[in-house]
């Protein structure tokens, strides 16, 4: 899917349910998907799209830069899930487990 495509999907939708690696494609410039997750997060940033994600998908983000001593790196990621607007970080619990 080219990203003409991927963006008339989004079209499509309101809300995105956020899993890790997206999260990490976006804050770390992946090549293959820099274009796709800009894209996203642009409608994220102007409003036209509601993230969702868990407090698990912080975790799993922090691990790396954690076990490399990459603060920085932890600090992005702490923004981005923590400090967006646009992204809401739910709490694990059993109903949404």
């Amino acid at each position: 899917m080219g990203l003409k495509d991927f963006s008339k999907k989004l079209d499509k939708y309101s809300t995105l349910a956020l899993d890790t690696a997206p999260i990490i494609y976006f804050i770390e410039a992946n090549p293959t998907y820099e274009a796709f997750v800009n894209e996203a997060f642009q409608r994220i940033d102007q409003g036209e799209i509601i993230a969702f994600t868990s407090i698990l998908t912080l975790t799993e983000t922090l691990v790396f830069p954690l076990e490399k001593n990459l603060e920085p790196l932890a600090k992005n990621y702490k923004k981005l899930l923590l400090g967006t607007s646009g992204i809401s970080s739910l709490e694990i619990t059993a109903p949404i487990a």
